[in-house]
């Protein structure tokens, strides 16, 4: 087990002590929760990014386009 030392406004910890939120079995719940949720979107963005239609290209990919363009416009 860890002690820890929080500064928090005083209205919170008024309605958090109402809510019943201050327990330490409370507040390891509370942070379970956030964590799983973090780790939910960070699964959902890798997800995201994976079946993303835009993919990593090589220059040399680009390059020729790059070229023709530009001696069009020169």
């Amino acid at each position: 087990m860890t002690t820890i030392i929080l500064d928090l406004p005083d209205d919170i910890v008024e309605q958090a002590r109402h809510a019943g939120l201050l327990s330490s079995s409370a507040i390891a719940t509370l942070l379970r929760q956030v964590i799983a949720q973090r780790q939910e979107k960070t699964v959902s963005l890798i997800e995201v990014m994976q079946n993303s239609p835009y993919k990593e290209i090589e220059l040399t990919q680009v390059e020729p386009e790059y070229s023709s363009i530009r001696e069009i416009n020169l």
